[in-house]
């Protein structure tokens, strides 16, 4: 009986990638994403190394793109334009004097005009009254709409991944639509009201995502929070006392008043 190499064998008990479904492609949970015009010897991923250990990559039908560094350090070679919209799968192999291990690598290759972005990394002078009634607007920032296709997958996806200090915020829907253009973005709104008392200003972190979660882009959205003066008046003093002047004035019907010359 024919014996395998080891490689072959570890290739074989790999479990099974998964599918994304309607389109046959094969893909993980948790994939990189590279744009096509990366550039040789780009860093993608370092593995824990010391001197006993050994990493090599096993052929995948990707090697003549990728290589992996004895130091375990995954990197590019070449250029990536052939493998646009395609799943990369990449196995490593590390090899120690008492044992070997596999690591797999899911990458996917997008041409950088399609990658997801927002036209702002940060979106400065939002505001919010305090006590505005949920479902309040945000002024100051506009619908928050990511450019690009990413994987496909449409509509986009968008959400509050970071920033969100006891639920504070929530994204709604915008299809506001004029002659030839449809926004299909989403609004930033209050979810409760806000005291400023307790947290002036919030900053948001805002993530889209295509609808088969391949591609990502986050941008930032500063909210201040506007005092509504709804505190109980406070005197700064116990007691005040007021000198009067000598000055005297008659109204018209008769009462006298006396103009107050200082108070403190």
């Amino acid at each position: 009986m024919e014996t395998l190499p080891i490689w072959v064998a570890l290739v074989a008990l790999l479990p099974p990638p998964l599918t994304s479904a309607g389109t046959g492609l094969s893909l993980r949970r948790s994939v990189d994403v590279l744009p096509h015009d990366t550039y040789p010897g780009f860093s993608i991923k370092k593995f824990d190394s010391d001197h006993s250990m050994n990493y090599r990559l096993l052929e995948t039908g990707f090697s003549q793109f990728f290589t992996v560094l004895e130091d375990g350090l995954v990197m590019t070679t070449s250029d990536l334009t052939p493998l646009v919209n395609r799943p990369v799968n990449l196995v490593v192999l590390e090899e120690t004097p008492n044992a070997t291990a596999t690591h797999t690598l899911q990458l996917y290759v997008l041409d950088r005009r399609d990658m997801l972005r927002f036209p702002q990394e940060t979106y400065e002078g939002a505001r919010v009254m305090e006590n505005a009634p949920a479902g309040t607007v945000v002024s100051g920032v506009p619908t928050l709409k990511a450019i690009g296709g990413g994987a496909g997958g449409l509509p986009l996806k968008y959400s509050i991944v970071a920033g969100n200090i006891e639920d504070a915020f929530a994204l709604k829907k915008d299809d506001t639509k004029t002659p030839g253009n449809s926004v299909n973005g989403v609004k930033l709104v209050t979810k409760k009201p806000l005291d400023r008392e307790t947290i002036a200003s919030y900053t948001l972190t805002i993530q889209a995502s295509d609808g088969r979660d391949i591609d990502k882009a986050v941008s930032k959205v500063q909210v201040q929070v506007d005092d509504d003066n709804d505190n109980s008046p406070v005197f700064s003093q116990k007691v005040y006392r007021f000198s009067v002047g000598g000055l005297r004035n008659r109204a018209a019907n008769g009462t006298e008043w006396k103009r107050f010359a200082a108070v403190g």
